[in-house]
């Protein structure tokens, strides 16, 4: 039972990441449908997606700081510190981009249909596909956190 806890807690990255993957590319998606075509009614489902993709995006980058401990004092750390920029930047600018959505619709105005919000989260799209290729490195090119393979934690 150790193990499993120990393996869930080293994976919990992995598992977590794909989460504000998915939720926000279809973010980004929908919400082109909605600049293009007003009055869907997929506002709401924007806003909803928006929210729960940069909460994902937060504990993805949480998940990710703890992971990247046992690599910290290797000759990876540079590899992984180019991922955790990337990553950091999405984050951020997802967390701007709910802010700025959240204070519209305060203000009775929902930016969420407009075309510089749909550019803003064009930008963050971009941002996070960088973010997943640089991960996706991590794991394909050097192994990192699949067990059995990586000689420098001696799994």
């Amino acid at each position: 039972m150790g193990n499993l806890i120990a393996d869930t807690i080293e994976d919990l990255h992995s598992i977590i990441v794909h989460f504000p993957i998915a939720l926000l590319v279809l973010l980004a998606v929908l919400t082109v449908y909605v600049v293009v075509r007003p009055g869907t009614g997929m506002l709401q489902t924007t806003w909803l997606l928006l929210v729960i993709g940069t909460l994902g995006a937060m504990a993805a980058t949480v998940s990710g700081l703890i992971s990247h401990f046992p690599y910290e004092e290797t000759e990876l750390h540079g590899v992984i510190e180019k991922h955790q920029w990337w990553s950091f930047g999405v984050t951020a600018l997802f967390i701007a981009a709910t802010i700025w959505r959240f204070i519209s619709r305060r203000s009775g105005t929902d930016c969420g249909g407009s075309v510089p919000f749909l550019a803003f989260v064009a930008v963050g799209t971009g941002l996070l596909v960088m973010s997943g290729i640089t991960g996706g490195d991590l794991v394909f090119d050097y192994g990192i956190n699949v067990r059995g393979v990586n000689p420098l934690l001696g799994q």
